[in-house]
């Protein structure tokens, strides 16, 4: 694909002239509103907002170049059809769990990385400038016109950093299967699985050994949330309960909830808000533990949940979403 084309179908996909999507991409990297999000435990993130004007060129951009590159099975993020209940299910029924997570991991994917990578592809075919291109339009400059590292306000970052991650994915997953080990990876989550902790211990150093030896892209664990789990312990994989039975469990303190907000939902006492919310949390439990959501339905009606899953939220000007 020639710069010419790529530029002719981005601002066709946009609404753009050439012109402008070529003046937009040129300073890309600097286009960004950029501000911290506090942590659940302490600290804080850099989020860093993609302009207006760059938000639709990245999505272009994934549609057109990014769709094109393999995305590996255990990489559960970020994909259409593949739910957090996925990736929990994958480790079901397995007594060891080996959680690992990655430090900083959209930032730690540099725009050097990514060229790397790109130069070393055969999906498709870049000549220098193209690749150029494609960089200053996918990579925040962090204060300058440079390209840098992934943002994690980006929409297209999400699939940049499964597609660099390929390969990462390939190699854990094949030491995982040749020593019965489960593999997932969502976002900057790792979670292993096996019968027993020994299978986990050499998971673990194959993965260090691997990081430390590649650096495309540069990856770092957070040793602060490495954990290692037995059937006696709480096991969560993003953020659902794995039973003692082999099961996948929203958790009693979300059922709570979820009960109580349908109660409310009954008496009229949810506002808009509040009904959205549980419209998703509905929509959750029913790809998480169907089963629970059929107890309600007993317990309260079938209208009473039925209702609350055709809710949409109003939008702003008035329609809904």
């Amino acid at each position: 694909m020639s710069e010419l084309d790529l530029l002719r179908t981005v601002a066709l996909n946009v609404g753009l002239s050439e012109e402008s999507t070529l003046e937009i991409i040129r300073d890309a990297p600097q286009r960004y509103k950029v501000y911290p999000i506090p942590k659940k435990g302490k600290g804080h993130r850099i989020m860093a907002q993609p302009a207006r004007e760059l938000k639709p060129i990245q999505r272009s951009i994934a549609d057109i170049v990014l769709e094109k590159f393999p995305v590996h099975p255990s990489a559960m993020a970020y994909r259409r059809g593949v739910s957090i209940a996925d990736n929990a299910k994958v480790h079901a029924g397995k007594n060891s769990i080996l959680k690992l997570d990655f430090e900083s991991f959209f930032n730690s994917i540099s725009a050097a990385a990514w060229r790397r990578f790109m130069k070393a592809q055969e999906i498709i075919e870049l000549e220098s400038h193209e690749l150029a291109l494609l960089t200053k339009a996918l990579f925040w400059g962090a204060g300058q016109r440079t390209p840098y590292c992934l943002s994690i306000g980006a929409p297209s970052s999400p699939l940049v950093s499964n597609i660099i991650m390929f390969e990462f994915d390939r190699q854990m997953h094949d030491f995982a299967e040749k020593h019965g080990i489960r593999y997932t990876r969502y976002a900057d989550d790792i979670t292993a699985s096996a019968r027993e902790f020994k299978n986990l211990a050499a998971f673990e150093r194959h993965l260090r050994t691997y990081i430390s030896r590649n650096k495309t892209p540069s990856l770092k664990i957070n040793e602060e949330k490495r954990g290692i789990y037995s059937s006696s312990d709480r096991r969560l994989v993003t953020g659902l309960v794995l039973t003692p039975d082999g099961k996948v469990s929203l958790g009693r303190e979300r059922k709570r909830e979820i009960s109580s907000l349908v109660h409310k939902s009954t008496l009229g006492q949810l506002d808009i808000e509040q009904l959205g919310y549980l419209h998703g949390m509905l929509a959750f439990a029913i790809s998480s533990e169907r089963d629970f959501v059929n107890r309600l339905r007993i317990k309260y009606g079938e209208d009473a949940i039925s209702s609350v899953l055709r809710y949409r939220v109003p939008r702003r000007d008035g329609t809904a979403r």
